[in-house]
């Protein structure tokens, strides 16, 4: 399991009083294994993508709840914003950009809202 499939679980765990253990799993399930390799940091990195259309707005909301949880469960994420979709062929003339990924990389996680539109379907598929 890689580090983005475990995050979301990693950051469940890390609240206090709250324990994530999956039903029917072992103890030395793929899920257990990848929580236990991902050091605890109080702070984390993440790249937003908010897209376009409805996108921005799922970003914000979903933002809210993330950082109830971090104020509930003793933790930080660092939000930062970075071009994709609609919104970037608009901005920059690429649907996405080599500074998003390189963002992206840099990041330890990435949260995806949505992306496409009827103002880009006839724009070349890559």
């Amino acid at each position: 399991m890689k580090l983005f499939q475990a995050l979301p679980l990693f950051l469940a765990s890390s609240c206090s009083g709250f324990t994530f253990i999956p039903q029917q799993q072992t103890r030395s399930s793929p899920i257990r294994t990848a929580l236990n390799a991902v050091p605890k940091a109080d702070s984390y990195k993440v790249t937003l993508l908010p897209g376009d259309g409805i996108g921005p707005e799922i970003t914000d909301a979903t933002k809210a709840v993330l950082k109830t949880l971090c104020d509930r469960c003793g933790f930080q994420l660092n939000f930062e914003e970075a071009l994709i979709g609609g919104a970037a062929i608009d901005a920059v003339n690429d649907p996405f950009p080599q500074e998003s990924l390189d963002q992206c990389l840099a990041s330890d996680s990435v949260l995806l809202a949505c992306i496409g539109g009827y103002k880009w379907d006839n724009n070349p598929r890559e």
